[in-house]
């Protein structure tokens, strides 16, 4: 139930596209398509290990500006901070949120609201974000330059890195991935790595298929 009413309640930016009702993925990637002819440069990033770097006191101080009413604000409190149980032994989690829970992707939409919120207004830019996948395009190197300023110092503030192997800065012209596709400015194509995880899950499938069938 929360999963499904906060998104309103916490005012997530519509340029997070993977919340209900923002886009979702294909939309995602057909209007970066169509954005592609009016821009030179792109920074194209995401977070590495996003969901295990999210940090609870800055989570929490932001929901606490955001959450009036005290009962959803204690169940959202017993979200973050929770525990989790091995093999008979508990711990308690001073980190990250949990992947296996349906409100995880809102808390994660929310979390990096306040860069969503200052690259939509400036009309340099074309900006959208999916999960923690962001994407920016830039007409100059001086428009590219701050951009890339800016989500530095959001990420810094939010105590979240850059993933550097997901991670490309430079002309559009040069080619890079994003959401598994391949964009160079010119036509839009599946990414290499996307054939290459097809490819294996089907041989992992017919693998599984003929040790059934031999047993």
């Amino acid at each position: 139930m929360l999963a499904m009413a906060l998104p309103d309640a916490l005012a997530l930016s519509p340029h997070c596209t993977h919340i209900k009702g923002h886009g979702g993925l294909k939309t995602t990637v057909s209007a970066l398509y169509a954005a592609l002819p009016d821009y030179r440069y792109v920074m194209k990033t995401d977070v590495k290990r996003y969901y295990e770097s999210i940090d609870h006191t800055i989570l929490l101080k932001q929901l606490d500006e955001d959450i009036t009413d005290p009962f959803i604000w204690h169940l959202l409190v017993q979200f973050v901070k929770r525990s989790v149980e091995r093999g008979g032994t508990f711990k308690s989690i001073t980190c990250g949120i949990s992947r296996g829970c349906p409100l995880s992707p809102v808390i994660a939409a929310y979390y990096l609201t306040s860069l969503d919120k200052q690259m939509e207004g400036d009309p340099r830019y074309f900006y959208r974000r999916y999960m923690d996948d962001v994407i920016e395009l830039a007409k100059t190197r001086w428009h590219l330059r701050k951009a890339v300023r800016t989500v530095n110092q959001h990420f810094h503030q939010l105590k979240v890195e850059q993933a550097p192997d997901k991670t490309f800065i430079g002309k559009i012209s040069r080619g890079w991935d994003f959401l598994g596709y391949h964009f160079d400015g010119k036509q839009l194509t599946v990414a290499a790595k996307t054939v290459e995880k097809h490819v294996l899950h089907y041989r992992q499938l017919y693998e599984q298929l003929r040790k059934k069938k031999a047993t």
